[in-house]
């Protein structure tokens, strides 16, 4: 769920587990490659469940053409990042 910054918060603040991952922050030891890997396949499962992509796409911007533009490719979570 995707929270906006002037929606109210649901549930009080834990203070105690915000000062927990601000120290972790500084020691750098709250960012992981498997916390990164998480996030990145909860962003791609909301993506997927947002409306669908519009099938006509804007035109491109001048000078670039669809030959220079690699082919899309669709993320699989056993896709190493």
């Amino acid at each position: 769920m995707i929270m906006h910054r002037n929606e109210p918060a649901k549930e009080p603040i834990r203070t105690d587990l915000v000062a927990r991952i601000r120290q972790e922050i500084r020691q750098g030891r709250y960012d992981t490659p498997e916390k990164l890997e998480i996030a990145l396949l909860r962003l791609l499962s909301e993506v997927e469940e947002a409306e669908e992509v519009p099938d006509a796409l804007p035109p491109l911007s001048p000078g670039v053409s669809t030959e220079t533009l690699p082919p899309p490719r669709r993320l699989r979570p056993s896709d190493s990042l």
